[in-house]
């Protein structure tokens, strides 16, 4: 009898540790003057509303990247990753949606103003496209400016401040306010950004105060260094009154060296050059496309004498998709063809996708 109180009593008092483990272990560490170590509270500023596929996060204070669930929490200096085929999209507090394209690199910035509503983010490659709850509300529907206007908790009848989106992409830095709609790709190797405003104004400047303004339903291939000024006209000289004429004077004639022909691009020499990207071209298609083989493109060039095309435009498409047709026109435009003498030639390339 004696033995099994013993054993009851053991198995009593066993019971009792693994029900009360957490408040046995508070206990013990009060008595000794330590305490447990808190998880960090997240206080987020933006929050992942959809995730497609290979999406990872990073959180400020640690070095290892993590699989990115829905409705995870985002705060400054996060940042979010995208793989192969994989979207997100993040919808801020302050009132925008950013949706980030594949293989895109975004982190929330600290802006380290005291400037209230303003959103500030380093984006180094990839695409992405931001909205106003505005501009959002008119693409996509009315529930998106209920659900993203609730997050903002701003009360009936009181007027807020605009908010500012600051986008910064290696030297230079793009800001846009208020109703704003917009998509824009970075080429991390090329360092040149492409930027579409669709709804309002942005203004991009670099680190050396050059800036340009953007205006609505307008696209600019900028760089990334530095932003590249228009050139301007040099200074006309006052026209002074000719001198009067010398005496004449006997003229010995000088050899006059024949003129060398004019270079001029060849349509060969065009279609090589189209060809070293139309691996780059095919990507586009790719990556993006909806449907089998069969998709035509025909995309009209204007090719200055330096080799820089300073125009490129969609002739004629079946494609039925803006994305490969922009992601075509950012490559054609990026082609360096060989320097020829005399004014712009235009020239037509089609393209054929299997």
């Amino acid at each position: 009898m004696k033995k099994f109180l013993i054993i009851f009593l053991a198995l009593a008092t066993l019971g009792m540790v693994v029900l009360y483990q957490q408040q046995i272990t508070t206990a013990v560490l009060k008595i000794f003057g330590m305490e447990e170590e808190k998880k960090p509270v997240i206080k987020g500023i933006a929050s992942l509303s959809e995730v497609s596929k290979n999406v990872t996060v990073k959180r400020s204070a640690n070095t290892v990247w993590n699989t990115a669930e829905p409705n995870e929490q985002l705060a400054i200096m996060d940042s979010v990753s995208t793989g192969f085929d994989s979207t997100a999209t993040v919808k801020f507090n302050l009132g925008y949606l950013m949706s980030i394209g594949e293989r895109s690199l975004v982190v929330i910035e600290d802006p380290k103003q005291e400037a209230a509503n303003l959103i500030e983010v380093s984006f180094d490659q990839g695409t992405l496209e931001a909205k106003s709850i505005q501009a959002a509300t008119k693409t996509m529907g009315a529930s998106v400016s209920t659900t993203a206007t609730a997050n903002i908790n701003t009360p009936v009848g009181i007027e807020t401040p605009q908010t500012t989106l600051r986008i910064k992409s290696n030297n230079t830095v793009m800001e846009v306010k208020g109703n704003t709609d917009l998509s824009m790709s970075v080429d991390k190797a090329s360092k040149k950004a492409e930027i579409w405003i669709k709804i309002g104004e942005a203004r991009v400047r670099d680190n050396k105060g050059t800036e340009v303004i953007i205006k609505q339903n307008e696209k600019k291939v900028l760089s990334t260094e530095a932003i590249e000024p228009e050139p301007t006209p040099p200074p006309q000289e006052e026209v002074l009154a000719p001198p009067p004429p010398p005496e004449p004077a006997k003229v010995i004639p000088k050899k006059v060296k024949p003129k060398k022909p004019e270079k001029r691009l060849s349509r060969n020499e065009v279609i090589r050059a189209v060809a070293r990207q139309r691996k780059k071209i095919d990507t586009c298609y790719e990556r993006n496309r909806k449907s089998g083989g069969g998709k035509s493109l025909a995309v009209k060039l204007v090719i200055r004498n330096v080799g820089a095309v300073s125009a490129a435009t969609v002739l004629r498409s079946n494609l039925d998709d803006p994305t490969v047709e922009r992601c075509v026109i950012f490559w054609m435009k990026a082609i360096k063809f060989p320097n020829f003498d005399g004014p712009p030639i235009e020239e037509t390339i089609n393209f054929a996708f299997q």
